[in-house]
Formats: C-alpha cells, structure tokens, sequence
C-alpha cells in the first residue's frame, strides 16, 4: 500500500469519526421528566416521614407560585399513592397538608467525550427543595413542617441540551457548559485539514 493510500484512508478515518462524533443521543430524557423524578422521590419522603397511611385521608393544597402549579399533578399523585383517600381544596380531611416548592435547579458540569472522538456530554444535576406543612383539622394545629432536598444525576449530550431544555424552561434552565479552546479552534481545524488533504490526495492520485 503506497504512502498516498495510506494518508488518504487516514484522512477520510479522522473526518468520518469526527461526523460519527456530531451525532447526538437522543434517549435522554426531557427536563421535566427529571424534575417530575426528582419531586416524587421528596414527596414521597415528606409523607412517609409525616406519618400519613392508607389510613389516611388528606386535603391536599398548594403554596402559590409558577413552580409549585407545575409539579401540582405529581404531588397529587404521590399524596393519592400514600393516602387512603386524598381531597382537593376546601373539603373536610382528617388532615390538611400543603406543598410547596422552594427551590428547584438544573446545571451542567463540564463537558467530556467518551474517547478522541467520542460525543461531548456532560453531567446533569436537577435539583428540587420541596416543602411540607400538615395541619390538623379537627384543631387546627400544625403538627408537622419539614423541607427535603432531592436531586437526580444523569448524562445528556451537550447537543441536546436546548432540546432538552425546551418542556421545563419556564421553571428552570441552567447554563451549558462553554466549549474550551481546543473545542473552539483545534477540533474545527482537523477536521477542515483533514478534508482538504482527503480531497487533494484524492485528485493528485487520480490524476
């Protein structure tokens, strides 16, 4: 095999892994799905940890603000798989409990490649601080008030992110992480180099 050959097939490898390493996952799940886990794993520690059973019957009612309507369907799901009988506002319970949510978050860490020519990913943390106040309602007492914090971890392209973003941006977005310096000039420069001595070895040869 000539020397031409060999840099032409070396050439045509680094742009064709580079192309392979454009492309981007598209199984990770949206932000919302993220942040819907993260809630119901708090909530679900709120109200093991309130003492509510299937015993139980709830008024379940919400804090005001954007973020804790957004997550309203989840709460309710998770008072209704832990009580026996769950209410809406303004009907009779045994108890009365209130979520509310006082912080959530997204961010990305650094991104990396799973090798050379790998796809960029990077790690991504949702963060939610959910509240819990339960009210007696025969005398009105509140007998239980606690804030969790949950957070769920996973990896998502960096390509994917404003994708991704899209379903819970009104509630939370975080910044993606900013492309370094070979990311920005050396990674574009291989591989314009690379197509150029592909394509001129390609002619030189034929010719």
């Amino acid at each position: 095999m000539s020397l031409r050959t060999l840099l032409i097939a070396a050439a045509a490898a680094v742009t064709c892994l580079t192309a392979i390493a454009q492309t981007s996952d598209t199984g990770a799940r949206p932000n919302k799905s993220v942040f819907d886990e993260a809630c119901r794993t708090a909530a679900d520690s709120l109200i093991g940890a309130g003492g509510i059973t299937r015993a139980s019957s709830v008024r379940v009612a919400f804090s005001s603000g954007e973020r804790t309507v957004f997550f309203r369907s989840v709460l309710m799901d998770a008072a209704a798989a832990r009580s026996g009988a769950v209410y809406a506002e303004g009907t009779a319970a045994d108890t009365a409990i209130t979520f509310g949510i006082e912080d959530v978050n997204v961010c990305y860490g650094p991104a990396f490649r799973d090798g050379w020519f790998g796809e960029k990913k990077t790690e991504r943390t949702v963060r939610i601080a959910l509240r819990l106040e339960m009210q007696q309602q025969s005398s009105g007492k509140i007998v239980f008030v606690r804030t969790v914090r949950s957070a769920v971890v996973d990896t998502v392209s960096v390509d994917q992110i404003a994708r991704l973003s899209v379903s819970a941006q009104h509630v939370a977005s975080g910044e993606p992480p900013r492309p370094s310096l070979w990311e920005k000039i050396m990674e574009p420069a291989i591989l314009t180099v690379s197509s150029g001595i592909a394509i001129y070895l390609f002619f030189t040869v034929r010719s």
